[in-house]
């Protein structure tokens, strides 16, 4: 994934648990649990970036990633597999 779509991503994910999470500009690499984030946030993010993204995204993808940057990855790595047919 480029460089820029990298950051695009990142500031997907960042803006989904800003919502999700109601708190203010969230840093990449900010933990999840450590702002207050639980199992139905999860769900909530798991549910606007599918929408967004169209994505197969899971619930552990959020929890075990635990930091924007992270998720960011783990989806870039979702999203290849899934437009390279491997998913």
């Amino acid at each position: 994934m480029s460089e820029p779509a990298a950051r695009r991503l990142e500031r997907l994910v960042a803006a989904a648990w800003e919502e999700v999470l109601g708190s203010g500009e969230i840093g990449p690499d900010d933990s999840f649990l450590a702002l207050g984030g639980n199992s139905l946030q999860a769900v909530r993010i798991v549910a606007r970036l599918e929408e967004d993204l169209g994505a197969d995204l899971s619930v552990p993808d959020v929890l075990e990633t635990q930091s924007v940057r992270r998720m960011s990855e783990r989806l870039a790595g979702i999203l290849d597999r899934e437009e390279d047919g491997r998913y």
